[in-house]
Parts: structure tokens; sequence; C-alpha cells
């Protein structure tokens, strides 16, 4: 399975092709990255990727000589990226003899149309991979990535996957130690090792399942600190090709979020995730928000483990379970900012760092205790930040006013007195930092909530009135019209018709 380096002075724009490509399942077996001309050098002649994905603009006019021979002697393709689309970029994409230039920002299809082409390419030339034993199954290692038929329907596939992707290699090392009675070829890739092997069909499940129970148990015992999961496809579950075996087993390990490690996982019907909305909605930000005002540590536990352990079959899918706590993060974030914790890098590493755990953690309960400590975190250093008084009062009310709009009889002193000034100089404030009052502030916030209700659910203006913070159905519909132009009802048919 090939390589590739993703050459790019953007940290970001790395990190998101590099997600893109494994969301997408193209078959990179390592992923390699720099963000300078020194690095995307060195890397080159220490690794010599299959496929390089270079962005031109990084590339100074005194080194473009450099960056072409090393290019030439090692890579076999390259992919370059450019932000503008210029004569001296195409000229010195056909120096580096480049089989696309792409435009920033990148079309996600014409992205992957092109990074699938340079991993087919590159898989067609790896004919033997010096890391797999003598096939002892007469299977190819580019079998499991291309959609070959297979002639009969006699192998098995086990994946097994460390908890740790740099375990890999001591795990390979491992099973080619490991005493197996059957026929099996072992390949190694990027986060797993693939075991391709023949057992007698009349005791297969009770076989494999030994096998497989067998293999965690000496695993684990020769190495205690070292977790694994393994999933199986037997070959009594049909499948076109090795390659879809591989497709079908390899989605087994999601399972693990949930799951965690020491897990034996079984192909043996087609597993699909359910699709849920991952965003919070407006009652659970202003949870959120209380609990991070108020400090409210346990407060925060409880709701964690109350909204993420109790999934069952069938699965959300952890794709969309990560975002959900993204959206979580945003709430820190906008904690941070209005305590001005993003200032302290400790605190700013220590986000980036969180967000990094919960798009690669391979369980999600690791997610929730490092969120927990990180809130912790936040929670002291915003209490510490209130001793010190510096806070930004217009901020910390517009946040009180987003969270308790729906109160009919909410004022300025209620705000005011929330953050501990006089109602008549912090109306000066909001008035001087946002050049409207109080009021039509407060309305401006419960006609949006109104907006967002009247399109997204089928509550009556009745309804709709009373959850907005009005007590009367008429002067709400008044108000909605003397601001939109239209009534709550046109409103709503309106968008409907849209």
């Amino acid at each position: 399975m090939p390589g590739l380096l993703l050459a790019d002075r953007d940290h970001t724009e790395r990190m998101g092709i590099r997600w893109f490509i494994q969301s997408n399942r193209i078959p990179f077996e390592s992923i390699g990255e720099a963000g300078n001309i020194d690095d995307t050098l060195s890397y080159i002649e220490s690794y010599q990727p299959d496929v390089v994905c270079l962005e031109l603009e990084m590339i100074p006019s005194n080194r473009m000589t450099d960056i072409v021979l090393t290019i030439r002697q090692y890579v076999p393709t390259v992919i370059c990226l450019t932000v503008e689309a210029v004569f001296e970029r195409a000229v010195q994409s056909i120096e580096l003899h480049t089989i696309s230039l792409l435009v920033k920002p990148l079309s996600h299809e014409q992205l992957k149309l092109t990074l699938q082409r340079a991993a087919k390419s590159s898989i067609s030339k790896i004919q033997e991979d010096k890391g797999t034993q003598p096939s002892s199954t007469h299977i190819s290692y580019p079998s499991l990535f291309i959609n070959q038929p297979l002639k009969q329907q006699e192998y098995s596939l086990i994946l097994l996957r460390p908890e740790k992707t740099d375990h890999v290699s001591t795990l390979y090392q491992w099973l080619d130690q490991y005493p197996t009675p059957y026929p099996v070829t072992y390949f190694v890739l990027r986060k797993d090792v693939a075991c391709v092997l023949r057992v007698p069909k009349q005791d297969e499940t009770i076989i494999l399942q030994q096998e497989g129970q067998r293999m965690i148990q000496r695993w684990s015992s020769e190495y205690p600190n070292r977790r694994l999961n393994l999933a199986i496809h037997p070959a009594s579950v049909e499948s076109a090709s090795l390659h879809a075996m591989y497709l079908k087993t390899i989605n087994l390990f999601k399972l693990s979020f949930f799951k965690g490690m020491q897990q034996l996982f079984w192909v043996n019907h087609e597993m699909d995730f359910v699709s849920i909305d991952p965003f919070l909605t407006p009652e659970e930000q202003r949870k959120w928000m209380t609990f991070l005002e108020e400090g409210d540590k346990q407060g925060v536990k409880n709701w964690l483990y109350q909204n993420f352990s109790d999934f069952q079959s069938p699965y959300p899918d952890p794709e969309l379970i990560r975002v959900r706590f993204t959206s979580i993060l945003a709430q820190f974030r906008r904690f941070m900012k209005t305590y001005h914790l993003d200032k302290q890098k400790e605190v700013e590493r220590h986000y980036h760092d969180i967000f990094q755990t919960i798009l690669t953690a391979p369980v999600m309960f690791s997610i929730i205790q490092e969120m927990i400590l990180f809130v912790f975190v936040l929670m002291d250093g915003a209490s510490k930040q209130k001793q010190d008084a510096a806070t930004d009062v217009i901020e910390r009310g517009l946040q009180y006013m987003e969270a308790h709009y729906h109160r009919r009889h909410l004022e300025l002193r209620d705000v005011a007195e929330h953050v501990g000034m006089s109602p008549s100089y912090y109306s000066h404030l909001i008035v001087k930092k946002t050049g409207q009052s109080f009021r039509q502030i407060l309305t401006n916030i419960r006609l949006k909530k109104a907006c967002r209700l009247l399109t997204e659910t089928t509550m009556t203006v009745r309804e709709i009135t009373d959850k907005v913070g009005y007590g009367d159905a008429n002067y709400f519909s008044r108000v909605f019209k003397r601001n939109f132009g239209l009534s709550p009802r046109q409103f709503r048919q309106h968008e409907k018709s849209k």
C-alpha cells in the first residue's frame, strides 16, 4: 500500500486533507506531513513516499531546482496545489511532472478523483511487499485494495488493530513468530495487520473464535499495556472479493468507539450506523453556558455520562458523535473568549489538544475523560479571572440574555445585576459598544429564535409566543411584522415555499 506526503504550509489544510483521505478510505498506508521546504526534502529522502501532494507557493524560487531533482529521484507521482492559477505555477507543475494541478479552495470531487488515481497507480506498481511473509494462501498484497473477484469462497480475514498506530510494527513482528496451524498470509497496513487464512469449513466459527481470543490473550500477556481489537470476516459470509471483505471488516472497528478495546467483532450481517443531529439544541447550549458560568463540575460530569454512555445497536455514526463533541467544544471556546482564557498559551494549547483527541481518539470514553479535565481547567481559570475583574461584562450580559430571553419579564436590571453593575451605567455601556439599546437587543434575540421555531418546527404561533418570552400573541405578531414585513404565519408559508 502506497505512502503519501502532504507538503503544505497550512497545518489546517494538511489536517483537512488527511481527514478527507481517511473518511473516503483512499488506500494510503502512511501519510506524512511537512510544513516547509527543508522538512519536505528531508522526508522525501528518508521515506521515499510513493505520492507527494505539494503546495507550489511553499517552494522559494532559489530552491526549485532542489525540489525538482529530489522528486525526480525518489517520487513516482506528484500532485501540485496552488492558490493562484497563473502561468508560473503551470510551468512549475510541468517541471515536477505532476499528474494534476489543483487550485485552492480545493474541489472535494476533484481532490478525491486525483488521490484515488494516484493511489491506484502506485498500488499497481507494488507487486511485492517487503514486509509480508511468503504467501501460503496465494493472495497478493494489492488484492486488499483492488476489486478482484475471488475464485473460491475459501479465505477468512482477520484484522488486528492495536490501540496506537505506533504499535503496528511490533504487532506484525509478533505475528511473524505466532504459531498457527493453518495457511496464513500477513499484510502490514497503516493502522492494522491483516491475516488472510484458510480454516476447515465445518468448524470455521469455532476455530476463528478460538484463534481470535487466543491472539488477544497472548498479546495482552506479552504486552500488558498495549491493547488490541480484532475483526473477523469468516469465509462463510459471502463476499465478491477480498477487497469487499476488507471494507466490511475494517468498518467493524467503528464499534470500538463505543465498546472500547480487547474486543472481538464479527462480520455476520450488514452493519449500518444511524444518523443523528449532532449539534446542541438551544436549550442544551444554555445548559452548558450555565454549567460553565456557575462552575458546576458535577453537572458537567453527569451530563456527559448521561448523554454518551447509553448507546445501543443500531449505533450512531461515530463521526457524528465526534461532531457533537466539537459542538460542545464550541461552547468551551466561547467561554474561553469571554474570560480571555484563549490568551493563555497553556490553555490554548490544551484546547487544540482536545480538538485533536476528538478527531482521532479510538474510544469515546477517553474523549469524555479529557473533556472533563479540560472543562475543570476552564472553570478554575474563569473563577480566577472573575476575582481579578478581567472579564468582558458586555459579552457576559449578552450571554445571559441569550440564555434567559424566554423569561417574559426579563429586564435590564436583571442583566445588570448578573454582571454586577448599575442598570443605568450598564445601559450606557451596551449602547456604546453595540449601538443598540437593551430592548432592541432582546427583541432581536427573541425574533431570531422565533424565526427558527417557525421554520424548523410545527409549533403554533401561540406556542412560539410563549417560548420566546412574549405574553400576548397579537403583540408578538405586530412586533414580528414590524421587523420582517410579514406576519408569523406568512413568514412560515414563505419559508416553506422556498
